[in-house]
């Protein structure tokens, strides 16, 4: 058989096997989802693992920690501020809060760099209304990309001693913050 015909005749088994592709891109894990809010003006380029959506309706934007762990994950946007936006005092008012409810115990604040520059977390426990036990209050304030508004990721869950753990899920929330593209015109 001459060396041409030799070539052309694995040609349509080489087709097949490029069409079959390997096991390693069958189980490729698919890439996480990115989330979109229109009114808040955010998205969460990848939702982080072991966190589904709650809510994404209107301003709420609300996310559930899967398994025994438990807990949900706010992003809220404030009003915008013509006179700016003061993270520090906002890290204050959440003290207050802490501190004004039952059993209420603030763990303090720590300046940060995000997405979107400065950032501020706060942390503090506090007996939960439903009776169930403490409850662990942790944010992180920072200012939303147009400038004049306050956003906050609050995540509130059952409070437990592993704080690593759930400041890794906050700053894994933070780092997939971003602006969302507003629409083409």
């Amino acid at each position: 058989m001459p060396r041409i015909a030799r070539r052309f005749a694995l040609l349509p088994l080489l087709i097949l096997c490029a069409a079959c592709g390997s096991p390693e891109q069958d189980s490729a894990p698919a890439a996480a989802p990115r989330i979109e809010n229109e009114q808040l003006g955010l998205a969460v380029a990848a939702l982080p693992a072991g966190f589904s959506v709650d809510t994404n309706q209107g301003d709420t934007l609300r996310f559930a920690r899967t398994g025994a762990s438990g807990g949900t994950l706010s992003i809220l946007v404030g009003a915008p501020q013509m006179a700016g936006i003061n993270l520090v005092q906002a890290t204050k008012d959440h003290k207050q809060e802490i501190l004004a409810r039952p059993q209420g115990a603030y763990s303090g604040a720590l300046e940060l760099q995000g997405p979107f520059g400065t950032a501020f977390q706060s942390r503090g426990r506090y007996a939960d209304p439903e009776g169930s036990g403490l409850l662990e209050d942790f944010r992180i304030y920072t200012v939303h990309p147009s400038g004049d508004r306050l956003v906050t990721l609050r995540y509130l869950y059952p409070a437990d001693p592993n704080i690593k753990d759930r400041q890794e899920h906050l700053f894994a929330f933070l780092g997939e913050l971003e602006p969302l593209a507003p629409p083409a015109p």
